[in-house]
């Protein structure tokens, strides 16, 4: 499974006053399904629609559905760079439209309110997991196994969105079910590496074997 990400800006400020305490929310357009995106996939509704579903269940209803400022480098949510929650997500058309209330008493919250407040333009970017799998169109469907697991917030897309893209793109993870962390897949890049030096034999193959052993 590759770790997927995707981007978008369009979303608005909002400010609350519940209970006497003024929040600070975003809102907008956090996930587009049916149509082919900039990074070349397609999400198809149903598979989106799953995903969302499961989503709510498992995160937004027991209020587990916390996201960080800037994407963390592995499908898990790093609590200690928590910014805000999703509270909710409703399907509009293709798009899924989402709200998040910024959580403004942990230090990140606390960044991306300021960053909020001085007018920085902010987007969203939704972190899953799933397979990838190539057209002939030259784009890719996001399959059926599709897992959402966090949306972040992260600078303009019209910016450095190459960063994240760049550090995201093209990684493949195995989840360790006994320890609940997902682990880097590095055997493909230890054998293109032996490869590529003529130093492909049996007892460097023997070490990348075990090496891949002892990461599952």
């Amino acid at each position: 499974m590759k770790l997927i990400t995707e981007q978008v800006e369009d979303v608005k400020v909002i400010r609350e006053d519940k209970g006497g305490e003024p929040c600070l929310y975003i809102q907008g357009s956090f996930m587009v399904a049916d149509q082919v995106n900039r990074n070349k996939r397609l999400y198809e509704m149903r598979v989106l629609r799953n995903a969302v579903k499961a989503y709510e269940e498992n995160f937004i209803k027991p209020r587990r559905s916390l996201g960080e400022l800037n994407h963390g480098p592995t499908p898990t949510l790093d609590l200690s760079k928590a910014s805000h929650i999703i509270t909710k997500l409703w399907e509009q058309g293709n798009v899924f439209m989402g709200k998040a209330k910024i959580l403004e008493s942990l230090p990140m919250g606390k960044i991306a309110a300021a960053l909020i407040k001085e007018n920085v333009k902010l987007g969203v970017s939704s972190r899953a997991v799933g397979s990838l799998i190539p057209t002939n169109e030259g784009y890719s469907k996001v399959g059926d196994d599709l897992i959402l697991s966090c949306i972040d917030l992260v600078s303009d897309p019209s910016g450095p969105n190459c960063f994240v893209e760049g550090i995201m793109e093209g990684v493949e993870w195995v989840y360790d079910a006994s320890t609940n962390n997902w682990l880097i897949e590095k055997t493909k890049k230890q054998i293109e590496n032996y490869s590529s030096k003529r130093e492909l034999n049996e007892e460097n193959k023997l070490k990348v074997f075990n090496n891949f052993l002892n990461s599952l």
